[in-house]
């Protein structure tokens, strides 16, 4: 984690950083593939920030999905995850 601490101090591009702290989750977690989404200017939809390791089809599914002005980011969590099924099971 320091190392995406010091890219944040030296200036480096938020793409580069959002890179190195997924590449650092999937190292400490055998078998599981991180994304990171950034919330909207509009407040209502997560846009994809970075997933180098899933799927293009993944990505492109999951980004500008809709959480809505009242609802919880906690309530939607397993949508991503029941279109992770629906793209495995295709």
């Amino acid at each position: 984690m320091l190392d995406a601490l010091k890219m944040i101090l030296l200036g480096a591009p938020l793409n580069e950083v959002l890179t190195t702290i997924t590449g650092l989750i999937e190292a400490h977690s055998t078998g599981m593939l991180c994304s990171i989404s950034l919330l909207d200017e509009d407040g209502l939809h997560l846009r994809y920030g970075v997933a180098a390791r899933l799927p293009e089809a993944y990505r492109a599914a999951t980004d500008g999905i809709c959480i809505g002005p009242s609802d919880l980011v906690s309530d939607h969590a397993a949508q991503p995850l029941t279109f992770v099924s629906l793209y495995l099971a295709n």
